[in-house]
């Protein structure tokens, strides 16, 4: 917050009377000498600078290795405010990977988290989601849990927000083959106030898009689809000149037609973002140490991404014109 110091300085003026004589001898008493000129005042302090809209903390934990282990470490991080972000992995050799489950710090209020088991049909998860969603739980993502390296559980992983008292109904259809018509359907749900996923989820070999609409929020979204640049400098331009535009890059996704970026704007938002890419970490300890450096300063690592020539760099974003000062309240960084 800018601080500003205002000074006032008083200045004291003073009088010289003259007095009178005699009939036969009349003069004036002669003045004083001047008071002395005030010190001069010192100069303001500066401002200082103003502080990020949102900060990033980041931790990583040792994955959970059942739902049951996994509900408590995602209630016990969500009580001191982390959010799950997902999964990280770091290949140490062929066989071998050092892994963890992902969680950020980025404002205040804590997190209540439900799991379900993954969906298997998708007139049953519409519902599920919908019933989620009038006691004001959202789903964060549908994310794997192994209890050995070879096995896995899938869980629905529905969060909420202690700060926020809206509900959240949905819309369940199915993804189209051409990345017109599905440019087309996006932007159909999102004018309507119903936002997708980043990705489309597979229920009984039929991908299906996921519609949330926040019943408390006024909100409209805009999808453009990009198609990849031939050159590491043309994606990191096309980066720059989206997010200035305020539309956040969510990722890459192959359509029979066409691989294109896909790109989200808020319409009622303010918020843009300033993206880099840097050199990716070896360790988790690294990761985290960069990124909660970065974050301290209001920027976000997002992961990994692999540039047109097959180079792999760590994408950040920097958000700025943040809603009410809160980076998630436009909703990006929580999915």
């Amino acid at each position: 917050m800018d601080k500003r110091f205002l000074v006032t300085i008083l200045a004291a003026a003073s009088l010289v009377a003259c007095g009178g004589g005699s009939d036969n001898n009349s003069g004036a008493n002669p003045a004083p000498a001047p008071a002395p000129a005030p010190a001069p005042a010192p100069a303001p302090a500066p401002a200082p600078a103003p502080a990020p809209a949102s900060t990033f903390l980041f931790e990583g934990l040792t994955p959970p290795t059942s739902g049951s282990d996994f509900l408590v470490q995602l209630n016990a991080q969500g009580a001191r405010g982390f959010r799950f972000q997902g999964g990280l992995a770091f290949t140490q050799s062929a066989t071998t990977a050092e892994v963890a489950t992902l969680y950020v710090k980025d404002g205040e209020g804590s997190y209540s988290y439900e799991l379900k088991p993954a969906p298997t049909d998708a007139a049953n998860f519409l519902a599920e989601l919908d019933a989620q969603g009038a006691r004001g739980f959202r789903l964060s993502s549908i994310y794997a849990v192994l209890p050995t390296p070879t096995t896995f559980e899938n869980y629905a992983v529905y969060v909420k927000y202690s700060s926020h008292s809206s509900t959240f109904v949905h819309h369940l259809l199915q993804g189209k083959v051409t990345s017109a018509d599905d440019l087309a359907l996006l932007n159909a749900e999102g004018a309507a106030g119903y936002r997708g996923r980043s990705y489309l989820y597979r229920i009984a070999n039929v991908d299906y898009h996921i519609f949330t609409k926040d019943t408390g929020s006024a909100a409209t979204w805009r999808y453009e689809f990009k198609a990849q640049p031939t050159s590491d400098s043309g994606f990191i331009s096309e980066l720059d000149a989206q997010g200035a535009r305020g539309f956040f890059f969510h990722n890459e996704y192959l359509y029979n037609d066409a691989r294109v970026a896909i790109y989200e704007k808020n319409e009622a938002s303010p918020i843009t973002f300033d993206y880099d890419n840097l050199a990716p970490q070896a360790t988790l300890s690294d990761w985290l140490r960069n990124a909660n450096n970065l974050g301290a300063g209001g920027t976000a690592a997002l992961g990994d991404y692999i540039l047109p020539s097959n180079t792999q760099r760590q994408l950040t974003v920097k958000p700025a014109n943040c809603p009410a000062g809160d980076c998630r309240v436009g909703g990006f960084l929580i999915d």
